[in-house]
């Protein structure tokens, strides 16, 4: 009897060689390959308008997605938004975040989990907004632009948040006015629904890279229910950013240069 190694080998080569499609199946998906890279028709995306159900409070959410993926960017707003997007103009900006849902009505909404909000500070590092109130801003009008897989918009004070995404991260894009600093906030606790539990913020500031995480409530059954989401941002681009400053706070107290905490927020500077 041959040892049992080769007997295992001989199995998956059989398994391997009757896997293969017969050589018409073979021709006709080279065929098909070929004929794909070829095809001339429109692109049917471009005919996509993600912003229909978003007037008159229609709870969906435009962000970047792709079918069945786990993030949708989209920035959040203030007042009535259980989609985290409004088009009502009189409503203010708290942040560009991953996670949204389409559809769940509810006058809290549902995640919004993990704001980050750009900003520029013209005292410096320790003049930034560290509250939520105080760091809302509006958007400029006719700025707003979404196709599948892509979101933006231009805040009233001209810094252009951008997003993409894939199933399950996603990449942000900040434009900031020429010649000013960019500074931006990164909240842990303030989701749509206010439902934060409690959490962890870490940051290193040698590789540029904040990991967060928490546990909150559920938008919708009983208020026992809970959830965990957790997200990891790099900021350094690949060594082509730095990262000057950072600090934490809850509520009002601030901690410059810390790099863990149970905060309410997380700042920084690039």
């Amino acid at each position: 009897m041959p040892p049992l190694i080769n007997t295992v080998s001989l199995l998956l080569s059989t398994v391997l060689v009757y896997a293969q499609p017969s050589p018409e199946v073979q021709k006709r998906i080279s065929a098909a390959i070929v004929a794909a890279a070829n095809d001339s028709s429109p692109d049917y995306t471009t005919f996509v308008n993600p912003f229909i159900g978003t007037d008159n409070f229609g709870d969906v959410c435009p962000g970047a997605s792709v079918p069945f993926g786990m993030v949708k960017f989209s920035t959040d707003l203030t007042g009535y938004a259980p989609a985290g997007y409004v088009t009502d103009p009189t409503q203010t900006i708290r942040g560009l975040s991953p996670l949204h849902d389409s559809g769940t009505g509810s006058s809290l909404g549902t995640y919004g989990n993990f704001e980050i909000m750009p900003m520029t500070c013209s005292g410096g590092f320790n003049t930034c907004a560290t509250m939520l109130s105080d760091r809302e801003t509006f958007r400029k009008n006719n700025t707003d632009d979404a196709s599948p897989g892509y979101f933006s918009q231009t805040l009233d004070n001209d810094i252009k948040m951008e997003a993409t995404s894939t199933r399950r991260a996603g990449l942000e894009r900040f434009t900031f006015p020429e010649g000013s600093k960019p500074y931006f906030v990164l909240d842990l606790s303030n989701d749509l629904p206010d439902s934060f539990v409690g959490g962890i913020m870490d940051i290193d500031p040698q590789q540029g890279r904040i990991t967060i995480g928490g546990k909150w409530g559920s938008s919708f059954g009983p208020g026992s229910f809970s959830y965990q989401a957790f997200s990891c941002y790099d900021l350094l681009n690949n060594g082509n950013q730095t990262l000057d400053e950072y600090g934490i706070w809850e509520a009002n107290p601030t901690w410059p240069d810390t790099s863990q905490s149970d905060p309410k927020s997380h700042w920084g500077s690039l």
